[in-house]
């Protein structure tokens, strides 16, 4: 197809599959091959060491990110990634998008391990806490980031030459109205998605909405973890695939059991005067607002270096006939080129994903592949692969191919 970079992760449970201890050797020869083979067809291996899969052993022994526990065993699983594959791989992340799935995991079901309080709205949930699991599993997630980051500036950075990063789920909430309620909602619900997790990366602190709102249920640092964390990353990862619109949310006073989603004060809605907002696959499509995410990193970050780390969409079908995924593409792309003719700076895009795979809340209903495998497990280019190699290996500019 003309790509030049393979995103990928490196399996906790296959490297440790006692969580910790001695590395799995047949783990290590695995992964060696994939790096090596993918380096000798001239792609670049960027991996990402943590995506969802916790051992779980780990849940068991001491209740997983729940624990600070969790921060020394995740260092020990990627000292031995830096020092197995770091001499080949110059780009790492440490977390994929855990301001995404830890919510559904600790207010809801739909992510491992499906925690939530009693009762909770909407979800039939055997324990937990919704209104402090959320903040504490993600408060025990970025100390374990800035202490793989400190490990391997200290060790590895300057003798391997690569980069550390981590990927954050960015949903841009666009305000339903120009009210200043509705734009505050919008605010708070990037706060508590994009903020959660950006603002500690990269100033040490947690955004001051939240810790006004939150209080004592939000986790505080350190001032020792506060400067670990600061400037914990060399770039960030953007999973940036849809756009929602958030109005302010006058009921969440009357919630009895307040959670990590009522905590937002906010109301998501896809439909504005009656219209929805792009079309729906599973997520909606909303070329747009790729825009205003690197337009946000811009200003609000200083142009912070980033990466799309995913840009991709599901579709409830086997056919390789995927027009419409390569529509989004084609749409996202121009957004994107715009944004960067803005001023953002965007070191690559990743598209997700090259071939269907098992999604964590929805299996195979999800197809997500530019590839389509069968029950056989052989590969199929859809057209949307056809249609990357074209645009990759033609002479045509972006613009004019879209």
């Amino acid at each position: 197809m003309g790509m030049d970079s393979y995103r990928f992760s490196v399996a906790w449970p296959r490297m440790f599959p006692n969580g910790t201890g001695e590395v799995n050797q047949l783990a290590i020869d695995h992964y060696n091959s994939v790096i090596n083979k993918l380096i000798d067809a001239g792609i670049e291996p960027f991996i990402t060491l943590y995506e969802q899969d916790l051992p779980e052993t780990l849940e068991g022994l001491y209740g997983g990110l729940l624990s600070p526990l969790f921060i020394d065993d995740f260092v020990h699983f990627a000292n031995a990634c830096f020092s197995a594959f770091g001499d080949r791989v110059k780009h790492w992340i440490t977390f994929d998008e855990g301001n995404d799935f830890l919510p559904f995991a600790y207010a809801a079901t739909y992510c491992p391990p499906g925690r939530c309080t009693l009762g909770y709205p909407y979800y039939n949930c055997t324990g937990g806490d919704s209104s402090t699991e959320p903040y504490i599993a993600g408060h025990n997630m970025l100390l374990a980031h800035a202490a793989a980051v400190d490990l391997y500036r200290k060790d590895y950075q300057l003798i391997q030459q690569g980069e550390i990063g981590m990927a954050i789920w960015f949903r841009w909430f666009e305000p339903l109205t120009t009210s200043s309620a509705d734009i505050g909602a919008a605010e708070r619900a990037t706060d508590f998605t994009v903020g959660w997790f950006i603002e500690p990366i990269l100033y040490g602190d947690y955004p001051s909405s939240m810790k006004s709102i939150l209080g004592e249920r939000l986790p505080s640092f350190t001032e020792e973890e506060s400067a670990r964390l600061h400037g914990s990353v060399d770039f960030i990862g953007l999973n940036a695939v849809t756009t929602i619109y958030a109005t302010y949310d006058n009921d969440v006073s009357n919630i009895s059991a307040p959670g990590y989603f009522e905590d937002w004060g906010a109301k998501l809605t896809a439909y504005k005067d009656g219209v929805a907002i792009g079309r729906n696959d599973g997520e909606y499509m909303v070329p747009w607002g790729l825009q205003k995410v690197l337009g946000y990193m811009r200003t609000r970050y200083n142009n912070f270096p980033t990466y799309v780390t995913a840009l991709g969409y599901g579709l409830n079908s086997t056919s390789t006939n995927d027009d419409v995924r390569v529509e989004f593409f084609a749409e996202y792309f121009k957004y994107l080129i715009a944004g960067m003719r803005d001023g953002a700076d965007v070191k690559g895009v990743f598209a997700w994903s090259l071939i269907d795979g098992f999604e964590t809340t929805l299996g195979l209903q999800q197809r997500f592949g530019l590839y389509y495998v069968d029950e056989s497990f052989v590969r199929h280019p859809r057209l949307s692969a056809l249609w990357f190699k074209n645009m990759l290996t033609s002479n045509g500019t972006l613009i004019s191919k879209s």
